[in-house]
């Protein structure tokens, strides 16, 4: 098979890890080539030197080749006006990284037809996640694989204004760009019609796609659950102390952990609650006096931590909150779970796929009042009702044996199956006009 990851490193998290930690393990069972970026916009070397020192220290994987394609001059130029506006951090203004990325993905689109793609079974586009960053390996005419996708999600207004200026103006920006994409890019269409399989990280996107005429669109969370560190353990939960909640996450408007410190102040058992806060970021200070003016005494903040003592703090703890209104599928969820954690967060994007009822409650995202009332009733339910609050934390180690890394690459595995058994059709499809 041949693979497109244009984030791909062994050494970083986010995209580049759920490249590295597919790629790595389908090569376990498959011949896979991996088309990938040298770096990304702001390093360009940065992957392939990440790759080249893990080849180096632990030798080559076998049944996986690299194939590294540089960024081009045009899409360097692109990058360096991005940041040089708008910072380095993330990807800046969202036209002028997608500009940039097209370029490479026809950088990548003519290297590809120098391997001789008459060869592949199958060809997958990977990374990256957004759905506007497809490529044009669909072009080769072979069974065609592209996902899974997300960032097709809107936030209502009624939430962008509650959570401040600057999330609205960001939130507007995003849904004109995301709504000029699925009417404008003829790319974006074509990729979706000539996909054999498109993978969907929510719902949105699943509606996306069908809308841009995808003939099969298939659930799939874009991470995999890490193996526990311990033997994960089914939770009970008897009344004696304080139901202890774990909220995790950078402290940033889109996280709203205001809602929970409401949620938690007009709770009936509020004084039976014990919030345990980790992470820090520029609203750290505004949520500490928010916590204060609503007289909420039993709230630790327990500040930046390293990744072991964050997977530490949630053993101690007995449930994870997670109340972010803008999100992809956090990795704090999957770890929480693969503790025995039961989970508490909105039905949005990854999370409505991955947090199940066995496993979870899911709020409804529908304007911030209703996600106060959600998250106290769900609290109030698990410290009420004992046995419920078990069979989420017995549901929770059994969603995290389901989505782990392995289980997902086993999955994929299928859907190349059925799409190589039916190679000459889909291919026929599958090619350009």
């Amino acid at each position: 098979m041949l693979v497109c990851s244009h984030e791909l490193s062994p050494s970083q998290g986010s995209e580049c890890g759920q490249g590295w930690n597919i790629v790595t393990r389908l090569a376990r069972d498959h011949d896979v080539t991996v088309l990938c970026a040298s770096g990304s916009q702001h390093g360009l070397s940065d992957y392939k030197e990440a790759i080249e020192a893990y080849v180096t220290a632990h030798g080559p994987i076998r049944g996986l080749t690299f194939v590294f394609v540089d960024q081009p001059p045009a899409a360097r130029l692109i990058a360096a006006v991005n940041r040089a506006l708008f910072g380095a951090h993330g990807i800046g203004f969202p036209f002028l990284f997608y500009w940039a990325l097209r370029l490479w993905h026809r950088a990548a689109y003519g290297r590809a037809l120098q391997l001789d793609p008459g060869r592949y079974d199958v060809i997958h586009h990977l990374t990256p996640i957004a759905f506007w960053g497809g490529g044009n390996l669909w072009k080769l005419g072979r069974p065609y694989v592209w996902g899974p996708i997300g960032g097709a999600g809107m936030l209502s207004i009624p939430f962008a204004r509650w959570a401040g200026t600057r999330m609205l103006v960001f939130e507007v920006s995003r849904a004109l760009f995301n709504t000029f994409q699925s009417f404008a890019s003829v790319s974006l269409r074509r990729s979706a019609r000539r996909a054999a399989v498109v993978l969907t990280v929510g719902r949105e996107e699943a509606a996306l796609v069908q809308r841009l005429g995808a003939a099969h669109a298939v659930g799939m969370i874009e991470i995999g659950a890490p193996a526990p560190s311990q033997v994960p353990r089914i939770r009970s939960y008897d009344g004696s102390s304080p139901l202890r909640l774990c909220w995790a996450g950078q402290h940033v408007d889109r996280k709203a952990l205001p809602l929970l410190l409401h949620a938690i102040a007009a709770s009936r058992h509020a004084k039976r609650i014990e919030l345990h806060v980790l992470g820090a970021g520029p609203r750290t200070g505004d949520w500490q006096r928010l916590a204060q003016r609503l007289g909420l005494a039993n709230v630790v903040w327990r500040g930046q931590l390293p990744h072991e003592a964050v997977i530490a703090a949630m053993r101690e703890s007995d449930v994870l909150v997670h109340t972010s209104i803008r999100e992809g599928t956090p990795n704090v969820v999957l770890e929480a779970m693969a503790q025995g954690l039961p989970v508490v967060c909105h039905d949005i994007a990854g999370m409505s796929l991955a947090v199940t009822d066995e496993c979870g409650i899911k709020i409804p995202l529908v304007d911030p009042p209703t996600s106060i009332a959600g998250f106290r009733d769900a609290v109030e339910r698990l410290i009420e009702k004992r046995l419920l609050y078990q069979r989420l934390s017995a549901g929770a180690v059994k969603r995290a044996a389901e989505l782990s890394w392995d289980a997902k690459v086993a999955d994929l595995a299928s859907i190349y199956r059925r799409c190589a058994a039916r190679r000459d059709e889909i291919a026929d499809h599958a090619r350009p006009a």
